[in-house]
């Protein structure tokens, strides 16, 4: 028996990590594409940067071409939304340090609290929330969702939320 277990794990192991590669070559062509796209001017005047452009590349592509590839790509996408994102996020949070927290002051983190709850407010995200959050979501999701909201519009994210929770 115990014979057994050790080829069973090596067999298991390479189809689950082959399952991966799909998925992770997705990602980066998105990835790639969204730098890309972030150096063309236009998109530099327009202030996108490519965070930004990553982000409706990925609701562009996960709303239209993603859904036929989803038995081959699912398990890369997985993993790339549970590690690689949690990765991009820490890293990116690096960027925003103590010294330029204090340097917007009390009064501007307060302006963009209340600007950010009457965005909330104004497209009826709030009803969604606690929707969202008995799901099981993240609160990184939560932000992540929020930025995408206020970024992409309130009717794209809420036919997307509708969806998700369905």
């Amino acid at each position: 028996m115990s014979e057994n277990q050790p080829g069973k794990l090596t067999k298991a192991y390479p189809n689950t990590t082959l399952k991966l590669i799909p998925g992770l070559i997705l990602v980066a062509v998105l990835t790639a594409l969204a730098i890309y796209i972030g150096t063309i001017p236009w998109f530099i005047n327009m202030g996108l940067g490519v965070l930004t452009l990553a982000i409706l590349l990925g609701m562009v592509i996960g709303n239209t071409l993603y859904p036929p590839l989803k038995s081959t790509c699912d398990s890369g996408i997985h993993f790339s939304k549970h590690y690689l994102l949690r990765a991009g996020i820490i890293l990116y949070g690096f960027r925003l340090t103590f010294q330029q927290i204090t340097d917007v002051g009390a009064t501007g983190i307060l302006i963009d609290t209340i600007m950010l709850a009457m965005a909330m407010i104004a497209l009826g995200l709030t009803t969604h929330i606690s929707a969202i959050r008995q799901a099981g979501v993240k609160p990184i999701l939560l932000a992540l969702i929020l930025f995408v909201w206020l970024v992409a519009g309130g009717l794209i994210v809420n036919q997307g939320i509708h969806h998700l929770l369905r």
